[in-house]
């Protein structure tokens, strides 16, 4: 399967959906255009989503996305997330921020940015492969 992108992701055919615990929506560009709508353009990165639905199942726990694909005009547009190929997620339950972390190095993440957003444990995962292997922090 192809990198595939959508205006929006309304337009994704859910048989054409391969990863279950992740849905369209929340992988989605969440920039606020100009008329006050939420983007919704969605760039889907197969070999980013099977390393990301193999966290989750390593994980065995819901993982929240903060932030996956973000289109041109997002703050942050270009890079990894540009791509589809990065996600700035945190457990749902407090506390296992270590545990989540040690799933995304079991399957073989590239980039890892580390780091509290409103007070939140974040952390940035890709398989940016132009960028190789790297680590960094973040925010407050």
């Amino acid at each position: 399967m192809e990198t595939q992108k959508y205006a929006h992701w309304e337009e994704v055919i859910s048989t054409d959906w391969h990863w279950p615990h992740f849905s369209p929506q929340e992988l989605a560009c969440k920039h606020i255009k100009d008329d006050g709508t939420v983007c919704g353009e969605l760039v889907v990165n197969p070999e980013a989503l099977d390393k990301l639905e193999e966290v989750r199942t390593t994980y065995r726990r819901p993982i929240v996305i903060a932030s996956a694909y973000r289109c041109k005009n997002h703050k942050s547009g270009s890079g990894p997330h540009g791509t589809g190929a990065a996600f700035d997620a945190y457990p749902a339950e407090r506390g296992d921020l270590a545990e989540m972390e040690d799933a995304f190095f079991f399957v073989g993440v590239l980039g890892r940015g580390k780091g509290k957003v409103d007070g939140k444990g974040h952390l940035h995962f890709d398989w940016d492969h132009t960028r190789g292997r790297r680590s960094w922090y973040y925010g407050s």
